[in-house]
């Protein structure tokens, strides 16, 4: 689940709806502050999720304010 601002992303466990972490852009994204170059998460499916056959995850973020797409691995 994107929250709308700040880039952050919950993860829970598709079997038992329990949280198992989040994701944050962290200061490579721009700014001076973890998430805050990170604009709104605003449309219909603008996160994906794509599991690899050695089961990490790449999670793509659609984020509008500065035009990109964020990518996170989640292990």
């Amino acid at each position: 689940m994107a929250y709308v601002v700040g880039g952050r992303i919950e993860v829970y466990d598709a079997q038992t709806g329990a949280s198992v972490g989040h994701l944050q852009p962290g200061l490579e994204v721009g700014g001076d502050l973890p998430g805050e170059a990170v604009g709104w998460v605003d449309i219909p499916e603008a996160i994906q999720a794509i599991c690899r056959s050695n089961a990490e995850y790449l999670v793509l973020v659609e984020e509008d304010w500065k035009s990109k797409i964020l990518m996170y691995q989640w292990n």
